[in-house]
């Protein structure tokens, strides 16, 4: 025996009822999406702090290299100099014993 789908009658109170679970059902999503929402911009604004957090390290890590290169070269003429002045020194001491 085959059913004839068109014979079956639906009353409005079950209608109501599936209408009913489908509304909420949408309220649900509809919340859901809203904790979604909320979620996805709070990520947002940890992964906006993350980055000005990692752009503040990298500025300051930028500031401390350059800092070293800069107390390096200073070191660097500083042992030059001295080195020129003790060159000198020495030379004009050789020359006071040759005349």
């Amino acid at each position: 025996m085959d059913a004839d789908v068109n014979a079956i009658e639906i009353d409005d109170d079950n209608a109501g009822i599936f209408s009913i679970a489908k509304d909420c059902h949408s309220e649900d999503d509809d919340a859901l999406t809203g904790e979604d929402n909320v979620d996805s911009a709070l990520q947002t604004k940890c992964n906006a702090v993350d980055k000005d957090e990692s752009a503040e390290e990298f500025l300051l890590f930028r500031k401390a290299v350059v800092r070293f290169v800069q107390d390096s070269i200073a070191d660097a003429l500083d042992r030059q100099k001295k080195t020129q002045t003790n060159m000198e020194k020495q030379m004009f001491f050789h020359s006071m014993k040759e005349t």
